[in-house]
Parts: C-alpha cells; sequence; structure tokens
C-alpha cells in the first residue's frame, strides 16, 4: 500500500513547475529580442542607440510600451527618422503594428496586424 500523499507536498511541486514554465517562457522571450536586434539590419533600430540625443533608445521605448500593456514585441524599425514602426500584442492579445513617436513614445497610430 502507497502512503496517503501530502497535498501540499503536491501543490508546492505544481507551483514549482509553473514557476519554472514562466521563468523559461521569459527567458526565451527576453533572448528572442535580444537576437533580433543584435543582428538587425543597418537601418532598423538599435538597442541603446538614439538617433540624437532627444530620441528614445530602443530599451525605452519598449519599457514604455510595457507599461502601456504591450507585449511579446518582435520588430522594431525606425521609420522616416521621426517614428518607429513596432509590432507586437496589444493588451487583448491581439497582433498590431504600431507607428510610435520616436522622441515622445506616444503611439501614433494602431493597426491590426494582418500576419
Amino acid at each position: 500500500m502507497m502512503p496517503p500523499s501530502n497535498p501540499n507536498t503536491e501543490d508546492t511541486m505544481m507551483y514549482g513547475k509553473i514557476a519554472a514554465a514562466a521563468l523559461l517562457a521569459g527567458s526565451l522571450a527576453i533572448g528572442g529580442y535580444a537576437l533580433a536586434v543584435e543582428t538587425a539590419p543597418p537601418g532598423q533600430a538599435q538597442p541603446g542607440k538614439a538617433a540624437n540625443a532627444s530620441t528614445l533608445t530602443v530599451p525605452q521605448l519598449v519599457e514604455r510600451l510595457a507599461a502601456q500593456g504591450y507585449s511579446d514585441i518582435t520588430e522594431i524599425k525606425r521609420h522616416r527618422d521621426k517614428n518607429y514602426k513596432v509590432e507586437a500584442r496589444d493588451p487583448q492579445g491581439k497582433r498590431v503594428e504600431l507607428a510610435v513617436d520616436a522622441r515622445t513614445g506616444d503611439i501614433l497610430k494602431t493597426e491590426k496586424d494582418e500576419d
């Protein structure tokens, strides 16, 4: 006969597995972002590099978008030296393409992403 199981031990193991999965997913997302930015062709946004002193860097832009509920940012490009073009998920989880002011971080335009 098996001894009675301890429900607290099972709960702890389940939460440990959930936490490990969440950490893995977060690490993969951050690693994918870093790889995409590091290997970006010339003309695309580079982290920590701004066109001029008044332009947001890519990390600043990502931070501002995340604060507004955007996630899964897969592409960031400078567009016409005044805006960033960003592909991400909106707070409702839908894929969108954003036009973001490069100086203020204000979202100028949101389009549903067809990809």
